[in-house]
């Protein structure tokens, strides 16, 4: 029995060359642009009218929302083939919870929207990497900050299991539609989510990438949602 994998290997080297591309000819000269023009957005020429401060300010967030972009697209193909390294250790799960909360507290700010800690408590550890739960927690707080009404509040919640320790983060916006909760956890959702849900934007690759480093950590991501009263994610890990 035998099997041509000559194009699956040219599709894999291709895919390298792309990876290696959008490291070296995107990302860093797009990065030293960023800086500059967040210099420039705050502390702008004095003789510059105020639609040109402004023009600064809206091409430095989307210089940030396409570093973001690069950034997705290149842990979620590291993970894949197993490039990322991670550094388990005990982890106290309620500082990196905090730490999370107060990092990305002035995103939701963005969105008139508040982090609330519902639920925890001290002593909880989990073998771990920290850093990349603190990734995982800013995918799903920034998510549910888009989703959340204006004024509202996402609650956190740490609680024991059977199985290990439960992180939950729960939005009360309109729940996830129903046409795509299959797929939700898929590389570039947003993109099949389009025509269900326009209000999806961004890189589509945030839940993936928690999904992976749940997964790589020992655990389980999952969610629960009902249409017009919200949705919580959830992650274990042992």
């Amino acid at each position: 029995i035998s099997e041509d994998i000559t194009e699956a290997l040219k599709a894999q080297q291709t895919q390298k060359q792309l990876v290696a591309m959008m490291t070296h000819e995107l990302r860093n000269p797009l990065m030293s642009i960023s800086v500059l023009l967040n210099i420039l957005a705050k502390t702008p020429p004095k003789d510059l009218s105020e639609d040109l401060r402004k023009l600064l300010a809206g091409s430095h967030q989307n210089s940030e929302r396409l570093l973001r972009l690069i950034d997705d697209f290149l842990d979620i193909e590291r993970m894949e083939y197993g490039k990322v390294k991670f550094q388990l250790e005990p982890v106290e799960l309620m500082p990196f919870l905090k730490a999370s909360l107060d990092e990305n507290r002035g995103y939701g700010e963005k969105f008139g929207v508040s982090f609330a800690l519902r639920q925890g408590g001290p002593g909880a550890w989990v073998h771990a990497d920290g850093v990349r739960i603190q990734q995982v927690m800013t995918n799903l707080l920034s998510n549910a900050a888009k989703f959340s009404p204006t004024g509202g509040t996402v609650d956190i919640s740490l609680e024991r299991r059977p199985s290990g320790l439960r992180v939950s983060v729960t939005d009360h916006g309109p729940g996830i539609h129903e046409s795509i909760r299959d797929r939700i956890f898929w590389k570039f959702v947003s993109m099949y989510n389009a025509q269900a849900d326009p209000r999806i934007k961004g890189t589509g690759l945030g839940l993936a990438i928690s999904k992976a480093i749940v997964e790589r950590l020992g655990g389980r991501i999952g969610f629960d949602t009902k249409s017009g009263e919200g949705t919580t994610f959830n992650f274990d890990l042992p």
